[in-house]
């Protein structure tokens, strides 16, 4: 399991590999499971402001976290034309790092930037989990 940014140049990913692959696999709290989870629609449009970061913590981009019901959209605050799509059918597994307040989405080698793990600093990560949870599981039995 290899560990990107939104920009290509990061190196020397096997402590943090290792883990994240701990995290991702764990039965522990942190990784999404839906449980006696209502499936009905309960979200409003909303925009998560968050911090691209690299395997070692360091901010990257600044921008915005969008999860719709078809993709999760990255924008850049200093770029507001350019933004990064992931399909939802893309995403392999979607959880929160160890030390909390890290959003982190594994993507297979069919999204557009292929395949990769991506981070994200904030404070709404179980919202942002949430979200996915009702958009990836409680859709498919809609």
């Amino acid at each position: 399991m290899a560990f990107k940014s939104l920009v290509p140049s990061v190196s020397n990913l096997k402590s943090f590999e290792t883990r994240m692959t701990a995290v991702m696999t764990s039965s522990s709290s942190y990784y999404s499971t839906v449980k006696d989870q209502t499936c009905t629609p309960k979200f409003l449009h909303k925009i998560f402001k968050v911090k691209n970061i690299d395997d070692k913590g360091r901010i990257i981009h600044l921008g915005s976290l969008e999860i719709t019901d078809s993709d999760i959209i990255f924008s850049y605050e200093h770029f507001p034309s350019e933004m990064t799509r992931w399909p939802l059918t893309c995403i392999r597994r979607y959880g929160i790092g160890e030390e909390g307040g890290v959003f982190v989405v594994e993507t297979g080698r069919r999204a557009p930037n292929g395949q990769g793990h991506y981070a994200f600093k904030t404070d709404q990560a179980e919202e942002l989990i949430e979200r996915l949870d009702y958009y990836t599981k409680c859709k498919v039995l809609a």
